[in-house]
């Protein structure tokens, strides 16, 4: 497959879509950034599950990094649905902050994560939530053009799946109603699903590697002069 997982030194989690190793000025290279992240959470799981858990997934709302899955999104979902020419619309701004902050040794067909930072942060100007996801996905699912990427990021609103990682691949954005999209492999329906999605689990390795992404991406998209 042509995706697959990379490490680098100090660091055993997954890189996104071959994303590329995390940048030295956020994670290090011994990967102390990213243990200086996750460790107060492991230690606190130690001591009590419960309060880890709650804990994990306020960390992930705050770095709004995972909302509500979309069958329990109505209270974060804000005015009318998302139209997929407002969500489209977005294209090429998503491409130009895409192309402003992932790592400049990233290519851009393999930068899924920063796609969904970029579809996220312009889809929220535009008064829309959209949760980011990752996992693994497969584009029509149970058929001879089945095409699985893993481990992939994208983005979910009350509606629709997008994912606009796909504008370097094949030149749109894909947007997909829920009512196409299956969860479990037993909900796939060949020929009438269109994307097959598989969220990874709660992970802490996970976090802490999202964590100092999105940390490297909001400083790199703020303009030129506060940026310094």
């Amino acid at each position: 497959m042509e995706f697959r997982h990379l490490s680098g030194p100090g660091w055993r989690g997954p890189t996104f879509c071959t994303l590329g190793r995390s940048s030295g000025s956020f994670g290090g290279s011994d990967g102390v950034g990213v243990r200086r992240i996750i460790e107060p959470l492991n230690q606190e799981s130690s001591e009590n599950a419960g309060v880890a858990k709650r804990r994990f997934f306020a960390v992930c709302l705050g770095l709004g990094l995972l909302l509500p899955s979309a069958a329990r999104a109505e209270d974060v979902v804000q005015g009318e649905e998302a139209s997929t020419e407002i969500l489209t619309g977005l294209a090429s701004d998503v491409e130009q902050m895409v192309a402003r902050t992932k790592p400049i040794h990233w290519e851009a067909r393999r930068s899924c994560l920063y796609y969904a930072f970029a579809g996220q942060r312009l889809l929220a100007r535009q008064g829309i939530a959209a949760s980011l996801w990752v996992g693994t996905i497969v584009y029509d699912p149970g058929t001879p053009a089945a095409y699985p990427i893993t481990p992939h990021a994208w983005l979910e609103t009350a509606d629709e799946f997008i994912d606009y990682s796909t504008l370097p691949r094949w030149g749109k954005v894909t947007v997909i109603p829920h009512q196409w999209v299956a969860s479990k492999q037993s909900d796939v329906d060949p020929g009438v699903t269109r994307v097959l999605v598989l969220r990874f689990p709660e992970d802490l390795d996970i976090l802490g590697y999202l964590t100092v992404h999105r940390a490297r991406f909001e400083h790199m998209a703020q303009p030129r002069a506060e940026a310094k």
